[in-house]
C-alpha cells in the first residue's frame, strides 16, 4: 500500500493539469481516484472535501444532540416525574437517532482524513 501526497497542484512540477487513475492501493471497485500529473507523470491524491465533511459533522452533532435531548427529556418525564415506564418504541427511535448521528459523525472525520470513497470521476 503506497501512500500518495493529497494535493490541489503536483507535487513535483506545481502544474494544475491532471487526469484520474484509479488508486494503487485498490482494486478499481471502490471508485477511489488518484491524480496523474499531465506534465511529469507524478501520482498525487486530491484534495479532502473539507467543507462537505464540516457539513455532515455539524448533521452529526444535530442529530446525535437532538435524539439526546428528546431520550433524556422521555425518561426524565416518564421515569423521575411519573414513574411510569418508557415505550420500547421511544427508547428505540431515539437509539436509532443516536445511531445515526454518531454516524454522520465518523463519516465526516473519514471525509476530513481524506479517505473518502465516492464515484469515480466522469
Amino acid at each position: 500500500m503506497t501512500s500518495n501526497p493529497t494535493l490541489k497542484v503536483c507535487p513535483e512540477c506545481q502544474s494544475a493539469s491532471y487526469r484520474t487513475a484509479i488508486a494503487e492501493d485498490t482494486d478499481g471497485r471502490t471508485g477511489v481516484r488518484d491524480r496523474v500529473c499531465n506534465q511529469c507523470g507524478t501520482r498525487y491524491a486530491p484534495p479532502a472535501r473539507s467543507r462537505a465533511a464540516a457539513w455532515v459533522l455539524l448533521l452529526g452533532l444535530v442529530v446525535l444532540l437532538f435524539n439526546a435531548a428528546v431520550l433524556y427529556d422521555n425518561f426524565v418525564s416518564h421515569i423521575l416525574l411519573f414513574n411510569t415506564e418508557l415505550s420500547f418504541d421511544a427508547i428505540m427511535s431515539c437509539a436509532v437517532g443516536l445511531v445515526v448521528g454518531l454516524g454522520l459523525i465518523i463519516y465526516s472525520g473519514v471525509m476530513a482524513l481524506g479517505m473518502w470513497i465516492g464515484p469515480p470521476d466522469a
